[in-house]
């Protein structure tokens, strides 16, 4: 079974494409805010997503969230 990490990442909303091609499954947008929910990644999208440290954050867990 591959690893996969589930969570939120706070960033604007027009990053979407950006996140998208980190490889990186979004959830929906929620304005107020300024976090795509439900996300979901790989371990190699994580890893991809490690580089931008800073730029965005986010809460991830190996659970996934009800």
């Amino acid at each position: 079974m591959a690893l996969k990490w589930y969570g939120w990442i706070m960033a604007r909303e027009d990053c979407k494409k950006e996140l998208e091609a980190m490889g990186i499954k979004l959830g929906p947008y929620d304005q107020k805010l300024e976090i795509f929910g439900r996300c979901e990644l790989t371990a190699e999208a994580f890893v991809r997503l490690m580089a931008f440290r800073g730029r965005f954050l986010w809460k991830l867990s190996r659970k996934r969230s009800p």
